[in-house]
Formats: C-alpha cells, sequence, structure tokens
C-alpha cells in the first residue's frame, strides 16, 4: 500500500513561488528532498534579522526630537535644550500623580517633552492580505532591469554577451497607524508656543534616521 503524501507546510509553499518567479523554467533545481544535516544552525550567530518593530517606530520619534527639531527654549537670556524622553508606565504615572516629572533627587525637570504610544490598529487604506494558504504573499520577488556594473547594449548582444540577472525579494510589511500622545512642561507659555510651532512645523514630513527607515508623521491637535 502506498505512503499518504504529506501536506505541504507554508515554509514549503512559499519557497516553491519564489523558485517559480525568479527562475525561468530551463533554470529551476531539480526537486529533491531537503538533508537537514547540510543546514547550518544559527544558534551562536551574532547577526539579527532584519525587522522593523514598534520599539523601532518609537525611537524613531526620540531621533527626529533630537537630531532634526532639536526643540530649544530661551529661560533669562539662556538658549537652553529641552530634553525627551518615552514615558514608560512608570514615568508616566509618577508624573500625571506629581503634575510633574522628577529625576532621581526629586527635582523638577522643567523643560521636558514626554510622550507614549496610546494604540496600534491596522491602517485600512492599505488593503492587502499577504496570508493566504493557497498565494502567500509574503514577499514579492522582482528583477532588475540595469546594472552598471554589468552594462548590456547592442555591441554586447552582437559579441553574445549575456546580461547577469539581478534578483531581489522584498518581505511585505504591515501596514499600521500608531497613535502616540505627549506632554510638554515649560515654565512659561511663551515657551511652549515655541515647541509648538516648532512641532507643527514637521506636520506631514517623514520621521526617522535617514540611514534606516521612516515613517508618516501627522499632528492631529496640540
Amino acid at each position: 500500500m502506498p505512503e499518504k503524501p504529506l501536506p505541504k507546510t507554508q515554509r514549503g509553499l512559499s519557497s516553491e513561488l519564489v523558485i517559480d518567479r525568479a527562475l525561468p523554467s530551463a533554470q529551476k533545481p531539480p526537486s529533491k528532498e531537503t538533508n537537514r544535516g547540510d543546514t547550518r544552525t544559527r544558534k551562536n550567530d551574532k547577526v539579527g534579522d532584519i525587522k522593523i518593530g514598534l520599539y523601532d517606530i518609537d525611537d524613531a520619534i526620540k531621533y527626529y526630537f533630537d537630531e532634526v527639531i532639536r526643540p530649544r527654549v530661551v529661560d533669562f537670556e539662556e538658549n537652553i535644550s529641552v530634553p525627551v524622553m518615552y514615558g514608560s508606565p512608570e514615568r508616566w504615572v509618577s508624573a500625571q500623580r506629581g503634575q510633574y516629572f522628577r529625576d532621581q533627587k526629586g527635582k523638577m525637570i522643567v523643560p521636558l517633552i514626554m510622550y507614549r504610544r496610546t494604540s496600534v490598529g491596522k491602517d485600512t487604506t492599505m488593503n492587502f492580505s499577504k496570508i493566504d494558504a493557497n498565494n502567500p504573499k509574503l514577499f514579492y520577488t522582482f528583477e532588475k532591469k540595469y546594472s552598471p556594473q554589468n552594462r548590456y547594449d547592442n555591441f554586447s548582444a552582437l559579441q553574445g554577451v549575456v546580461p547577469t540577472r539581478e534578483r531581489y525579494s522584498v518581505v511585505v510589511p504591515d501596514y499600521v497607524t500608531i497613535q502616540y500622545e505627549g506632554v510638554i512642561w515649560t515654565d512659561y507659555i511663551e515657551q511652549m508656543n515655541d515647541l509648538i510651532e516648532a512641532i507643527n512645523y514637521s506636520q506631514g514630513s517623514y520621521w526617522g534616521d535617514p540611514e534606516r527607515f521612516k515613517f508618516s508623521f501627522s499632528t492631529w491637535w496640540f
């Protein structure tokens, strides 16, 4: 009696989809079972996976405050840099209870900007379902038509030079809308107005480290 075939896993379906899209029929490798003895473990691997999480978005806000907006106020003809910190639950409760945030010695920190994440929801404007058992869209594979390292022109075609194909697999992200709330402490209303104007000036821009990832930012109210 023949053995009953096992159903394919999600990883198996995804790998077949990449091969079908990336390679022409003549270059597809022969199908064979994977020898797990040839695989390598990542137990001691110090290189982490490339990913963007909620922490990276929280850090992008602080980076934009510190490196781009650079909030400052003038107090007694002295230009003071305003510190920015993320409001962890302990910090937020302490600030709300005492109306001000204090350091370890009990001294009030003024001026100060504190923010925290309040909600995370799916972006309804990006209607995209990437989880499908029959056709999973966890990533897309596309081919780059031109490469400066491997130029292909009419002369190369006459010489029979075949251009090298460059293919990339891009992970499909989760599109979410994240809401934040913040509190600004200052000694005077004039200082508060300067900080609000500086934040409102960045309305609609992309916040984050230019060497990494940026995120669209918009302010709703003050």
